[in-house]
């Protein structure tokens, strides 16, 4: 798995990759916090004001095949 922190590519094995998603889980309490297509994943921090915000950025992680990894309650 190869994972995009601040413009730095780290390549990593399946577990410290979900490490990796629980801390940044962790320093995203409303918002997106990383998103995924295939064998690479960039971590954001991505915060919203309401959930009306987050769901359209959802929607185009989504429209662009990416895996959208966040906290909150979405109802895309």
């Amino acid at each position: 798995m190869r994972v995009i922190i601040n413009d730095h590519v780290y390549e990593m094995g399946r577990k410290a990759y979900r490490s990796v998603l629980d801390i940044a889980k962790q320093s995203v309490p409303f918002g997106i916090y990383a998103v995924k297509k295939g064998d690479f994943c960039e971590l954001k921090k991505e915060v919203f004001k309401s959930h009306e915000e987050m769901n359209k950025q959802i929607v185009e992680y989504q429209k662009q095949g990416f895996m959208v990894y966040f906290n909150g309650k979405s109802k895309a």
